[in-house]
């Protein structure tokens, strides 16, 4: 058992100017202003990016959205602090107009994780290899 795992989820629209190929290679580089935040650093403890499959033709996949997010927070303090950085707000959200259709905290959610079933003892925390299915 492990303790309460705080979590920022958000689904990402791109930038309606940005195609669907280019909107991951966009993203990263948006991320890779987070890393230069040091609140950002303490306050994000790891991070999934989940981009849409484009090519996936399941009928039952939606296409509303180019991708999941999901940041695993230190604390819930931090669900609200990293909003009221301002090196983050002057770094990171100036660039979100780039990349998404609307600003990041327009369609975030802080939520709790509950593990219904942890049939390998997971941490709480993505994985490489692993497939994250968001429903």
């Amino acid at each position: 058992m492990h303790g309460t795992v705080w979590k920022m989820i958000y689904l990402a629209r791109r930038n309606p100017q940005l195609s669907a190929e280019a909107f991951p290679q966009a993203w990263r580089e948006h991320a890779a202003l987070g890393r230069q935040c040091r609140n950002v650093g303490q306050r994000v403890q790891a991070v999934a990016q989940c981009a849409r499959v484009l090519h996936a033709d399941a009928p039952a996949l939606s296409r509303d959205h180019d991708g999941v997010n999901l940041m695993v927070l230190a604390d819930r303090a931090s669900g609200q602090l990293i909003w009221e950085d301002p090196e983050t707000l002057s770094i990171m959200r100036p660039d979100e107009p780039r990349v998404f259709a609307d600003y990041v905290r327009n369609f975030a959610l802080l939520c709790k994780e509950q593990v219904l079933v942890d049939t390998h003892g997971s941490s709480g925390r993505p994985q490489n290899g692993q497939v994250i299915l968001i429903g």
